[in-house]
């Protein structure tokens, strides 16, 4: 099937502005962009528009939050929108992922990181695979000993745990 011409230039501006930050990071120089987020995809990914009207889908770096049909995937996604929706952030780009996606650190009007956040709240778990942040680490066991959140439950299934056993099925 044919693309259309908006889905070739947002792909096209994406990709360029992908490209953008890799070459940033790998000069050295300083990797944040100003942005309002515009839509709120789950609890660890997000739509931000740039101040150039480019809408970027972005991964939230060090924490994942429950898959849609887990307990809790409603309230995650809920809780970033409180923390960010309709908010003007900065983000702080880490890396991209497999799937394109920019991965970085939210950091909320407040100069909370919204990931950080996410964890406190017990809305996500640490992402130890891909981050040993110890602020993270620290809001997980926060999180953990207060019984908050997903942590109310005696035995909450990681996402990553989730999608190994649905890949298995």
């Amino acid at each position: 099937m044919a693309q259309t011409e908006p889905t070739m230039r947002y792909r096209f501006m994406r990709a360029l502005l992908i490209c953008f930050f890799l070459f940033i990071s790998c000069v050295g120089m300083a990797q944040s962009i100003m942005g309002k987020v515009v839509r709120i995809i789950d609890g660890d990914t997000y739509d931000l528009l740039t101040p150039e009207q480019t809408v970027m889908r972005i991964r939230m770096y060090g924490i994942d939050a429950p898959e849609r049909s887990m307990p809790f995937y409603s309230k995650s996604k809920d809780y970033l929108a409180s923390l960010c929706f309709s908010r003007e952030v900065r983000m702080e780009m880490m890396t991209t992922d497999r799937n394109g996606r920019v991965v970085g650190k939210t950091f909320l009007p407040d100069g909370k990181e919204a990931g950080e956040q996410m964890i406190l709240a017990g809305m996500a778990w640490h992402f130890t695979r891909y981050s040993s942040d110890q602020n993270l680490h620290e809001a997980e066991q926060s999180a953990r000993k207060e019984k908050r959140g997903l942590w109310i439950d005696a035995d909450p299934v990681a996402p990553w745990d989730w999608r190994r056993q649905k890949r298995g099925n």
